[in-house]
């Protein structure tokens, strides 16, 4: 823990669209210099903008196992954002994992997918597969298992309107689905009162 008694909060992927939402979260409740945001380029405006706050900067890159661990160092709580990248994601955020603990992070939060054990979505195995990794790293998780975000519904809402229905195969199936900006803020809470789940 820092010398001014406030847990080292780390939010990977901090320049994404939910990580920069993280972020702003966060300054609402920890002063900044506790955040620490992770970044493939410092010289990203999304970045820049970040740091205008008084947030730390570091390179944070999944696919570079060599920068995570000097990016980790000193951090009491990691945040890891799912990684978009289909077909690497699994070894991705392996990699975040072990040098989480190999750096001694003391809370990592993973934002999971919404009954990513039950889900028939394909992506669903990569967020399982994540998970088992996780559990068998012995680091304390939260895992936050996110919904559909509903941005990526209002493409549809133009021709939802025009047509008088909503078009799809869901049949009579239903969906959760919530804000990124709801899901970020449930991210920076339990990321900053340090929130322990035991469900692995």
């Amino acid at each position: 823990m820092t010398n001014f008694n406030q847990p080292r909060l780390f939010v990977t992927g901090s320049t994404g669209e939910l990580g920069r939402l993280v972020i702003a979260e966060l300054l609402k409740r920890v002063p900044a210099r506790s955040i620490v945001a992770g970044v493939r380029s410092l010289d990203h405006d999304i970045a820049k903008q970040i740091a205008a706050h008084g947030v730390e900067l570091r390179i944070a890159d999944y696919s570079r196992p060599d920068t995570l661990l000097a990016a980790f160092a000193g951090i009491d709580r990691l945040l890891l954002i799912s990684s978009s990248m289909e077909g690497d994601r699994v070894s991705q955020h392996q990699n975040v994992i072990e040098a989480a603990k190999a750096a001694g992070v003391g809370l990592f939060a993973y934002t999971s997918l919404l009954h990513a054990d039950t889900s028939p979505l394909g992506l669903s195995e990569d967020h399982l597969r994540t998970e088992a990794l996780l559990k068998a790293s012995g680091l304390p998780v939260v895992l936050l298992r996110h919904g559909w975000y509903m941005e990526n519904h209002m493409a549809s809402v133009l021709p939802a309107l025009h047509h008088g229905a909503v078009i799809g195969s869901a049949g009579e199936g239903r969906f959760a689905t919530a804000t990124r900006a709801d899901f970020a803020e449930s991210a920076a809470v339990s990321s900053a009162v340090g929130l322990v789940a035991l469900v692995l």
